[in-house]
């Protein structure tokens, strides 16, 4: 912990999917004085998303899906268009990335690179994602996967050309971090 940081008090208030704990703390701010604060702070664990490149077709494969807290803020209909993505659940990110790749669009990574490892949002939630940038060859035909029923996943396989993406980032239709983070990397890169 910080040298500034005092925790006082932990009460969890939900464990469901993730737990969700309100912490009271001392923090020491930088002019001496000390200021007791309360934060809500949600840890479901980390996770691993990938952008899908298909350099031979100059494609990219995303997911479109539902998002409650998408509904929750009245945004979209509650389906946000992103990379394939999911927990580790004590994988290693690249083993836990491929297996979701696979699941959710129903194909093999046959190149895979480890590129950046960012936080969801740090003011919130403890997750930290692997993000990585990965090559295949998708068939002809069209994708299977679509996710696990059983999980509530009712994924869309969505190919976009490349030099389409970025109108979507500045339109609004992509609005998911990961997601734009990881194609402005690989656009800066030239991974794309």
């Amino acid at each position: 912990m910080s040298d500034r940081v005092n925790i006082k008090g932990v009460r969890i208030l939900s464990e469901r999917w993730g737990t969700l704990r309100e912490y009271i703390f001392e923090y020491l701010r930088s002019d001496g004085t000390t200021q007791v604060l309360a934060r809500e702070v949600y840890d479901r664990g980390d996770s691993a998303a990938a952008l899908i490149v298909c350099r031979s077709r100059h494609t990219v494969i995303m997911t479109r899906q539902l998002r409650m807290p998408m509904v929750v803020a009245g945004k979209d209909e509650g389906l946000i268009i992103e990379v394939p993505a999911g927990l580790l659940d004590g994988r290693q990110p690249e083993e836990a990335i491929r297996c979701e790749v696979k699941e959710e669009i129903g194909l093999e990574i046959t190149a895979m690179n480890k590129v950046l490892e960012v936080f969801a949002n740090p003011s919130v939630t403890t997750e930290s994602v692997h993000l990585f940038v990965a090559q295949c060859d998708p068939p002809a035909e069209r994708l299977q996967g679509g996710g696990l029923a059983c999980e509530g996943e009712d994924i869309e396989i969505m190919e976009i050309p490349a030099n389409q993406v970025m109108e979507m980032i500045r339109s609004g239709l992509i609005k998911d971090s990961k997601t734009i983070v990881l194609f402005l990397f690989a656009t800066v890169h030239r991974l794309i």
